[in-house]
């Protein structure tokens, strides 16, 4: 089956300039679930580390990761100008388990409580809200 547009968390785009950049899907319902709490400290920390996870996975396709790395919510590097990095990179960048520990992490980051009064109960990913050629061939897991 096909995928829709809103069907998709995020995406890589490449700029004029050559760089990448992960792009939130505004109209995705995590998305929309996200964006009133965005600011919120342990949201907009959390979202950095997603983002930072999928670029490193991205940009480092030579090492395998084996969960969520939590870089504190910093970007540790730029994308790399000279590198000039195609977004067919993106292929196989996931491991097949990535969702199983995104959301490990999220639910190190934001107990019950934290979810009830963000509004974020449902939060929850699965594998068809990331583009499917982005996962590693083998098993899937959701």
């Amino acid at each position: 089956p096909k995928i829709g547009y809103d069907e998709i968390f995020c995406y890589v785009t490449n700029h004029q300039s050559g760089i990448l950049d992960i792009i939130i899907n505004e109209d995705h319902m995590l998305a929309k679930m996200l964006a009133p709490v965005q600011y919120h400290p342990k949201v907009h920390r959390m979202m950095a580390v997603i983002k930072e996870n999928i670029k490193q996975r991205i940009i480092n396709t030579q090492k395998r990761w084996d969960k969520i790395v939590d870089f504190g919510g910093c970007f540790i590097d730029e994308w790399n100008d000279a590198k000039n990095i195609a977004t067919v990179q993106a292929m196989w960048c996931l491991e097949d388990d990535f969702v199983v520990s995104l959301n490990e992490y999220i639910s190190s980051v934001l107990d019950n409580r934290d979810r009830a009064e963000l509004g974020l109960i449902a939060l929850e990913f699965h594998r068809d809200d990331f583009i499917n050629w982005w996962f590693e061939p083998g098993e899937q897991t959701r």
